[in-house]
């Protein structure tokens, strides 16, 4: 069924997957696990794909405890709100029950069947939300392109650090502004678990 607010909530679904990997990446590069397992690869035997997608499973299994939950030592109502935020993308990833839930006018017999994407305030409230907060964590990984003998000019990390600071003060205001605990709740987890910045090198 086509929905009037699917183009917010299609893109929403995808920064799931993006999550997971940024989650993933951050771990490698702080040697809590490594490329290798991530893939679901081990160098030294054979490549089997059901081995593969055994250990690429059990690689997140293991990262996940330690970044977002009761092994990551972040604040118990930082995991919480973390596990609330990660479970909204499950509720339309597998269901598209917020998608579902701006149907029920169509479902009751009482609004036309939405056909066309119309804007919704709501719908791209929440996408944006969580674009920035997801944008921020990749944005904590882009110095990691800097090899240690070859470091970015000065120009370029005094403009890495606004963009930075613009993220925190985006994501915290969902907090400060309007008094969602998601937003402190996303900085102190981005600042605990993505701790890279400017001087921040890939570890060969």
């Amino acid at each position: 069924m086509t929905n009037r607010t699917s183009v917010p909530y299609h893109g929403y679904t995808l920064l799931r997957n993006v999550f997971d990997n940024l989650v993933l990446t951050s771990a490698a590069l702080q040697k809590i696990t490594d490329f290798y397992s991530i893939d679901g690869i081990d160098p030294s035997k054979p490549f089997d794909p059901y081995s593969v997608r055994k250990l690429r499973k059990a690689t997140e299994y293991a990262v996940r405890p330690k970044i977002t939950g009761d092994q990551s030592g972040l604040s118990k109502s930082t995991i919480d709100e973390l596990a609330q935020w990660d479970a909204m993308f499950d509720y339309e990833t597998h269901g598209a029950r917020f998608s579902m839930s701006h149907s029920v006018g169509w479902l009751k017999g009482t609004d036309p069947l939405p056909v066309l994407p119309t804007f919704n305030k709501p719908a791209f409230t929440m996408f944006i939300n969580r674009f920035c907060e997801v944008g921020w964590m990749a944005h904590r990984l882009v110095p990691l392109v800097q090899p240690p003998s070859v470091p970015l000019s000065d120009t370029w990390r005094n403009n890495w650090r606004i963009i930075d600071e613009s993220f925190e003060i985006i994501v915290d205001g969902l907090t400060k502004e309007i008094g969602k605990k998601i937003g402190g709740a996303i900085v102190e987890f981005v600042k605990a678990k993505f701790p890279f910045n400017d001087q921040s090198l890939f570890p060969l």
